[in-house]
């Protein structure tokens, strides 16, 4: 697994916490002699490189491929419908492919701001990994730049039931109701508390990470964007 070369920082969080919002703060802002790409622009990039992610490559084999196993065993055991997991997976997909694009190529003109990333699509996974080792939890988790943004319960089933009003729901979500959206969120808010106590646990030390709710953090959490666009060889 090559180390990371690229200026990335990743905005985590459950659907309907803000992670979009809080990227669209940056969209068009000075970087310095940098560029801010989010998440769209990051994913035409890749395309103009004609770049996959292939299950035979020895870059899944050697590093993403316990991770996308336990995903697929993780949505298997799930209630989604059959239609629903297959737009999940696909977009599992996209995701970890993103991740492997930023790890073979260098773009020093560039701050890449994402707001679907491996960490927020693949933490229950990554938690399921040996700690050290070529393809651990370590080796996946060293260097990153991390924004976590949290809401509350009520926050989360709202936003989700004015997306379906709009008529631009989260797939998962199409069709059900406020409870089910509330069981989900308070099932991912209790895991994600879990994981943010997993990585102080783990010993993991270089590592840059913020918590936002609402508008505490908000100061830090820019600090950390300006900070990358004005660093010479900033480390993802």
């Amino acid at each position: 697994m090559k180390k990371w070369e690229n200026s990335v920082i990743e905005v985590i969080g459950p659907s309907g916490a803000g992670k979009t919002t809080f990227a669209n703060r940056h969209l068009g802002a000075s970087c310095g002699a940098r560029t801010i790409l989010h998440q769209p622009a990051t994913i035409s990039l890749m395309e103009t490189h004609n770049w996959e992610l292939r299950r035979d490559s020895p870059l899944f084999q050697n590093s993403y491929m316990q991770i996308w196993e336990a995903k697929e065993r993780n949505e298997a055991k799930s209630s989604w419908s059959k239609s629903v997991l297959g737009e999940r997976l696909k977009w599992y997909w996209e995701v970890m492919t993103l991740d492997a694009f930023l790890r073979q190529y260098h773009f020093p003109e560039y701050v890449f701001l994402l707001d679907d990333t491996l960490v927020t699509a693949f933490f229950p996974e990554l938690t399921s990994l040996p700690l050290g080792g070529e393809e651990g939890f370590l080796q996946h988790m060293e260097g990153r730049k991390i924004i976590n943004v949290t809401a509350t319960k009520n926050a989360i089933v709202r936003r989700q039931l004015e997306r379906e009003k709009a008529g631009e729901p989260v797939p998962s979500f199409q069709g059900q109701d406020a409870e089910f959206i509330r069981n989900w969120a308070q099932s991912t808010i209790r895991r994600r508390k879990n994981f943010r106590s997993f990585v102080a646990q783990s010993g993991l030390k270089n590592i840059e990470w913020v918590d936002v709710r609402g508008k505490w953090g908000l100061r830090r959490a820019d600090k950390l964007v300006v900070s990358a666009c004005f660093k010479n060889n900033s480390i993802y």
